[in-house]
């Protein structure tokens, strides 16, 4: 956090790409975040939903081929950490590392929870006739009501006529 609020990016750039990796191992139990069979999911979480780390995980770990001098505002990890993203000392680079370790670290708070697969769930037996019957009577009836409340807002507002203040 020092070296983010004294401008030292370059520095907090490696650390937080290098702690992202280390949580995420602890976490999973041996991948790092990186790591092509990592899996960073979990149950009715934001953060380890299957579009929400998984995707960040993918941008942040695309290949990088060749030396870059130009700024990037993504951090490539690969890129970064091999020499061939010369340019991410900048504010952009470190908060975008920053979230991603807010976001691992909450993706581990939902595992620690017990929160990784979903809970079993009970199976629900099938309804008999007569329970269906007597559901649809009452989804008719709510209907029946809903309908007439809305004819009779309906009705008010045809009648509204406005008034003349004087």
């Amino acid at each position: 956090m020092d070296d983010y609020e004294n401008g030292r990016y370059y520095s907090c750039v490696l650390l937080l790409l290098t702690i992202i990796d280390g949580v995420a191992s602890d976490i999973s139990g041996n991948y790092s975040f990186f790591a092509d069979n990592s899996d960073p999911t979990s149950w009715d979480s934001i953060a380890g939903h299957s579009t929400g780390l998984t995707k960040l995980k993918a941008i942040f770990n695309q290949s990088r081929r060749k030396t870059r001098i130009e700024e990037i505002h993504t951090p490539y990890r690969n890129g970064i950490l091999h020499g061939r993203d010369l340019n991410y000392n900048n504010i952009y680079v470190a908060a975008k590392c920053w979230g991603c370790l807010a976001a691992v670290l909450d993706w581990g708070r939902d595992v620690a929870a017990g929160k990784k697969q979903p809970p079993l769930q009970e199976q629900e037996k099938p309804q008999t006739l007569k329970e269906s019957i007597a559901e649809l009577w009452s989804v008719i009836i709510d209907y029946s009501k809903t309908h007439a409340r809305n004819q009779e807002f309906l009705q008010r507002i045809n009648a509204w006529k406005p008034r003349q203040i004087n």
